[in-house]
């Protein structure tokens, strides 16, 4: 019999999610445990494994089309299986007087309308099938503002309603030259959604943060050297985690969340592994990474990788750290001042590995020296905590035979 497509829930807060792309057209065939669509979420993009092996069909959901869960977006059919046409069911019951059908936008242009206050069944939409974007939301608000006497402008605030992300109220001059802008020159304007708006709200809180930053030198020659002689190859993030995880357990301070009713003290390390998935910001978890060791830390960040590129990471995976290590030395940056990621308190950022001339007994000499760059809530530690944090890290990395 059919088997049913469904919009997953991957998520316990999840009611929605969007269709990215699909990989199989209508009528191909499809095979069990392939992947069969793209969705993303509020909290990350994800495949949707096919749950039958057949032809694909009944496709209800086009790319950009945002669902509800556990709604049926497509039908697997098995070999020679024809689709069974239901039994009508009586007419639903006429609509309350007034009430019109759900209008098609996109989740930014549904935020932006709401800010605003404008309806967006009043508005024409210039997107796939009539579907209101948010350049579409920003003429409607510019076109309001003109039209709406200045007396009224009090009346016309009290109406607004606070929308799921709140955008940054925009005055009606900048309204009107973001629209020259959108005039003057050819592009397509990108809806905030999924993990790029997650990124956003993190940022967003993360800006209200009185942040401190502290940097460190450190020689990496040892470090270096057990990479090489290791038959598992860490990486070297792998090593600056395994460092870094038990040090937490010593320096309780850094591996804190700031609550608006206190401040949370976490017994285990939770440790966040900040990576560039396709262009996009993860920061997948390492959970209680105290207990592990450096081939375990190694394995769980390789299978973590293989996920994330798989896009395969669901968002349980992305939330709940209590520590970020972000590592863009790969990239050939030499010094990165790391945004925290709320709630936590510190976020530890790794330059590229460069020989530098530096002293040793009296002589200049070339040594490969990294530079680690820790930023830090001042409301939940102050600069000596972070200070011995980072002075044990630098002594467990120039001496890393411990780790092991």
């Amino acid at each position: 019999m059919p088997v049913d497509v469904i919009m997953p829930k991957v998520d316990m807060v999840m009611e929605h999610g969007t269709v990215v792309r699909w990989y199989r057209r209508e009528h191909e065939l499809v095979t069990v445990g392939e992947p069969l669509l793209e969705i993303e979420t509020d909290k990350s993009t994800i495949d949707v494994e096919a749950p039958a092996t057949g032809r694909l069909t009944g496709v209800t959901a086009q790319p950009g089309d945002t669902v509800s869960v556990a709604t049926r977006i497509a039908l697997i059919l098995a070999p020679g299986e024809q689709v069974v046409e239901e039994t009508p069911s009586p007419p639903a019951p006429p609509p309350p007087a007034g009430a019109l059908p759900r209008p098609r936008a996109t989740p930014a242009a549904r935020a932006l309308a709401r800010h605003y206050g404008l309806d967006l069944h009043t508005l024409i939409g210039s997107g796939p099938q009539g579907r209101v974007r948010r350049v579409d939301v920003l003429q409607a608000a510019e076109a309001h503002t003109q039209n709406t006497p200045t007396t009224s402008s009090s009346t016309v605030a009290a109406t607004l309603t606070t929308p799921e992300l709140p955008p940054t109220p925009t005055p009606p001059t900048l309204l009107a030259q973001e629209q020259r802008h959108l005039e003057d020159e050819e592009g397509e304007l990108l809806p905030l959604v999924g993990v790029r708006r997650l990124v956003a709200e993190r940022l967003m809180a993360s800006a209200a943060i009185p942040t401190f930053v502290l940097t460190v030198d450190v020689e990496m020659t040892a470090l270096l050297r057990i990479r090489e002689r290791l038959p598992f190859r860490p990486s070297l993030t792998s090593l600056i985690a395994r460092a870094v995880a038990p040090l937490l357990c010593r320096h309780p301070e850094l591996n804190r969340s700031f609550r608006t009713n206190g401040i949370w003290q976490h017994q285990a390390v939770h440790l966040g592994i900040a990576m560039d998935s396709d262009g996009q910001l993860l920061v997948p978890v390492i959970r209680h990474a105290q207990r592990l060791t450096l081939r375990e830390l190694h394995a769980e960040l390789t299978a973590i990788r293989e996920r994330a590129a798989a896009r395969r990471l669901g968002p349980a995976e992305l939330r709940g750290s209590s520590f970020s290590i972000s590592n863009l030395g790969m990239f050939g940056v030499d010094t990165v001042t790391a945004v925290i990621n709320p709630p936590e308190a510190a976020i530890l950022a790794i330059g590229r590995t460069v020989e530098r001339p530096v002293g040793r007994n009296g002589e200049l000499v070339l040594r490969p020296m990294a530079t680690l760059t820790l930023s830090v809530d001042h409301r939940v530690a102050d600069g000596a905590a972070a200070a011995r944090f980072l002075a044990d890290l630098r002594a467990a990395m120039e001496e890393p035979f411990l780790l092991l």
